[in-house]
């Protein structure tokens, strides 16, 4: 008997690779009888959603689903198909193995990790107001600031004598060190500030389970020039090329997506340095298989935190 599967090609990349997936599955010898439905950028210009109905009906029905990469617009446009498929679905783990194969040129021949990744909550749940919106004001009470030393700069540089598994590494993390997550704003589960704060979140059509603890990530146009800025002139006083804004401006297009935004202006003003934005799991993945091609990399609080350490590690 044939299995039944819903087959979604998405957009870009993604009609190549799951044609391929498909001939190496029907070359097993089991019979499939494939369901296949749009989703991504394409079905979103001719229906006004990436994600139809239907293709949800048919994941549901089919028990088993088969999906290409979808197209994600960064800083505007619609949310991830990703993260709406995983919310629909309630898939709330993400099991990816790290395993290197024999023959497959790395220079980690060792590696054999597995990342279980929680799928449906933090960041991702998608609970965002843009800069000057009612929701934002209405929201206000609950934030405060607190601006000190806003710029963290950690060169990575690897020296002479220094055992590594990179043979060129030099690069600069700046990260903006007052803003993001580490603001501090967070509500405890149970206490009356988080009840209250769940309730005038859902009254703007953004509910949180009972049971959760809440923290909120402040972007401001400020904090986010400033500290591009000070990436700049880092960059100009020391004789480097280039900057690279790191974000999640993908998922996150009113926070990040106002990094990113502010990033592109203050470029605009140091049209001698020369400049590009990366995705921050992207960023990761190429920092530490080509990081020669970095210089110096510009993050916010969160992001400038993790990525520190993994340049530490590299070197």
């Amino acid at each position: 008997m044939a299995h039944t599967v819903t087959l979604i090609p998405g957009d870009g990349t993604g009609p190549e690779l799951v044609e391929a997936t498909r001939r190496v599955l029907e070359a097993t010898g089991v019979e499939f009888e494939w369901d296949e439905h749009p989703a991504g950028v394409d079905i979103y210009e001719e229906e006004g959603s990436p994600f139809p109905e239907r293709t949800l009906e048919s994941i549901k029905r089919n028990k088993v689903g088969i999906k290409g990469p979808t197209t994600t617009p960064v800083g505007s446009g619609f949310r991830s198909v990703n993260v709406l498929l995983r919310k629909e679905l309630d898939l709330y783990a993400c099991i990816r193995p790290c395993k290197a194969y024999e023959g497959v040129r790395t220079r980690f021949p060792e590696t054999d990790i597995v990342i279980v990744r929680e799928n449906t909550e933090d960041l991702y749940a998608g609970i965002e107001f843009e800069r000057g919106s009612d929701e934002v004001k209405s929201l206000q009470k609950f934030l405060a600031e607190e601006l000190d030393l806003y710029a963290c700069v950690r060169p990575c540089k690897l020296y002479e004598g220094v055992r590594s598994h990179f043979d060129e590494v030099d690069f600069v993390i700046v990260r903006e060190n007052t803003e993001d997550l580490y603001a501090g704003i967070e509500f405890e589960m149970g206490t009356p500030d988080n009840a209250t704060l769940r309730e005038a979140l859902k009254g703007l059509g953004a509910e949180i389970r009972e049971d959760a603890g809440i923290s909120i990530k402040p972007i401001s146009v400020f904090g986010s020039d400033r500290i591009v800025e000070a990436a700049f002139q880092y960059a100009e006083d020391n004789g480097r090329k280039k900057v690279t804004a790191a974000h999640k401006a993908n998922i996150m297009k009113f926070s990040d997506g106002l990094f990113l935004d502010v990033a592109r202006k203050v470029a605009e003003r140091h049209p001698d340095i020369e400049f590009e934005d990366r995705i921050i799991d992207n960023l990761c993945n190429q920092l530490v298989s080509r990081p020669e091609e970095y210089d110096v990399v510009v993050l916010p609080n969160l992001y400038g935190d993790i990525v520190s350490d993994l340049g530490a590690g590299m070197i």
